[in-house]
């Protein structure tokens, strides 16, 4: 019973703290303006419906394939995809780390100054190469360098 009691007296405490410090934290709304010219609506491109249909071709045969066989294309042609369209930014593979990974550097990036990039993809598909796109993106908008996994 006393450690019942205990345990909820410092779960009250932990939260009576915590949120006194939300309520107290800097206000940081100035960063929710929106990037000028990060989000275009617009109907995609002649060239970016071309794209598209390009990527979502895969050979004959493409369905007769082994369910790794099938991932593993997937996986190149995503690869692939990243590596051929054309990035605002100086990549450099990471060649001494101890994590696989590249660094992407845009024009006017300061690269003292660091970001993480993590891609999602659920461990199926994904890599560094196939997100060029977004982390120089991601470099170019933060002013830093960004280490992309």
């Amino acid at each position: 019973m006393i450690w019942t009691l205990a345990f909820l007296l410092v779960a009250i405490v932990v939260l009576v703290l915590w949120v006194r410090s939300a309520l107290s934290a800097e206000e940081l709304s100035v960063y929710d303006a929106e990037v000028e010219g990060l989000l275009v609506d617009r109907p995609a491109s002649q060239a970016h419906a071309e794209q598209e249909r390009a990527f979502c071709r895969y050979p004959a045969g493409f369905a007769k394939l082994s369910k790794k066989q099938q991932l593993l294309q997937v996986r190149q042609k995503l690869d692939d995809w990243g590596v051929r369209l054309p990035v605002k930014a100086v990549i450099k593979p990471a060649l001494d780390s101890p994590v696989p990974g590249e660094w992407v550097l845009a024009d006017g990036a300061d690269p003292n100054k660091r970001l993480l990039y993590i891609h999602g993809g659920a461990f199926t598909a994904g890599s560094a190469q196939s997100h060029r796109i977004m982390t120089s993106k991601f470099s170019q908008i933060s002013g830093a360098a960004v280490f992309a996994v």
